[in-house]
C-alpha cells in the first residue's frame, strides 16, 4: 500500500513539474514566496471572495470549522484532528460532500499561505491530506459515492497540485511524508 502511495505522489509531482515547464526559467530566476500569485501556476480555481476572507476562513479551518464553498456560509463544526469524512451536512449534502472529498479546504489553507507567508497552513493542509489518504483506505470509505466522483476528482487533484506547488516552493518539502 505505501509503495502505491508513493507512486500516486510520484505520478502528481511529475504532473505538476510538467504543468509548470512553460514557467521553468522565471520561477528559476524567482525564488518562490509567500504572495506568489496563482495565475503564475495556471490555476484556476475562483475563491469568489477577498484576500481577507480567505485567510478567515483558513484561520476557521485551522481550528476545526471547514470550509468548502464559498456557497456555504456556515462551517461544518469538527475536531481538526479527526474530520468525519462520511457526515451529513447543510441542506445540500450531497455537494458538501463532493467538496469536501475534492479537499477544498486544503485550497483554502493553500491560498492563505501564499497571502500571508505563515506555514501553518500547510501544515493543517497536509494533515487533511493524511486524513484523507487514511480514509480512503478503510473499507467504510467504498461506500461513499464522492470519494472518487468524476467531478470532485478532478477538483482534488487540482487541490493536491497546488498544495505541492506551495509545499516544495517553501522549501517545506522534506517534511513530507505519507505514512
Amino acid at each position: 500500500m505505501k509503495k502505491c502511495l508513493y507512486i500516486v505522489f510520484l505520478i502528481l509531482c511529475s504532473v505538476m513539474f510538467t504543468a509548470c515547464s512553460k514557467q521553468e526559467q522565471s520561477i528559476a530566476v524567482k525564488e518562490l514566496n509567500p504572495g506568489f500569485p496563482k495565475e503564475e501556476f495556471n490555476w484556476e480555481y475562483n475563491f469568489k471572495t477577498t484576500d481577507e476572507e480567505i485567510v478567515k476562513r483558513a484561520d476557521a479551518i485551522c481550528m476545526g470549522e471547514i470550509y468548502v464553498e464559498s456557497v456555504f456560509p456556515e462551517p461544518y463544526l469538527c475536531d481538526i484532528a479527526q474530520i468525519d469524512w462520511d457526515v451529513t451536512f447543510s441542506e445540500s449534502p450531497g455537494t458538501f460532500m463532493l467538496y469536501l472529498q475534492a479537499l477544498n479546504p486544503v485550497s483554502y489553507l493553500t491560498q492563505a499561505y501564499y497571502i500571508n507567508g505563515d506555514s501553518k497552513y500547510l501544515d493543517v493542509a497536509q494533515s487533511i491530506i493524511e486524513q484523507w489518504i487514511q480514509y480512503k483506505g478503510e473499507r467504510k470509505s467504498t461506500d461513499n459515492p464522492y470519494l472518487w466522483y468524476d467531478h470532485g476528482t478532478a477538483i482534488r487533484s487540482n487541490n493536491l497540485i497546488y498544495f505541492l506547488l506551495a509545499y516544495t516552493g517553501g522549501g517545506m518539502m522534506k517534511n513530507f511524508i505519507i505514512r
